[in-house]
């Protein structure tokens, strides 16, 4: 059940990339956006909700959710470069239905195992971390459970996002039914 708009969403260039032997500035150089292109759009954005502005992201609420992958990729951490695994999700189920989560992890000798725990979780076994790029397009449009938990340390808030699972298609509409908030008690973290 791959949602409208995941297939013509093309994977973003990697950083430093330049799409595909074209120039940044030749990349920057084309047709300007006609006005009259943008209005076939003009009832979705009378229909789009605004929120106001926090200051800031925005913990979404602690609970169990189902989402559906739309990007799983490799990508760099803006700070280092270390490389790190990203998984995208749009929420189908849950407080937030209709956003993206994210899960990254960031590839370390100390983290390899929470990808690899992914992997297994979402039906992947994956023989070497280094085979991992070969696996991630199967994870594409695979609806799956997760569950937030907000946690603090040191005085910070972090969200944590665990993959519980990945979901047969005949399941995802009674995995939909029964996703929602939990209090802190009922998740196993």
């Amino acid at each position: 059940m791959p949602l409208p708009g995941w297939d013509e969403q093309a994977p973003p260039p990697a950083r430093g990339s330049n799409r595909g032997g074209q120039t940044q500035a030749a990349a920057n150089h084309k047709e300007p956006v006609d006005p009259g292109e943008l209005a076939q759009y003009d009832a979705a954005w009378e229909k789009a909700e605004v929120r106001e502005n926090t200051g800031g992201f925005v913990n979404k609420p602690d609970g169990t959710y189902i989402g559906q992958i739309g990007a799983a990729r490799l990508d760099r951490t803006r700070a280092d470069g270390t490389p790190m695994l990203l998984i995208s999700m749009m929420i189908l189920a849950g407080p937030s239905t209709g956003e993206y989560n994210h899960r990254r992890v960031i590839r370390d000798s100390d983290s390899v195992k929470f990808v690899k725990q992914d992997m297994h979780n979402l039906g992947l076994d994956v023989p070497l971390l280094s085979a991992l790029p070969d696996y991630l397009p199967s994870l594409i449009d695979v609806c799956v459970e997760f569950v937030l938990k907000t946690t603090e340390r040191n005085g910070k808030t972090y969200q944590n996002c665990f993959l519980n699972r990945s979901l047969d298609p005949a399941d995802v509409d009674a995995a939909i039914a029964g996703a929602g908030v939990a209090d802190n008690s009922e998740v196993p973290f």
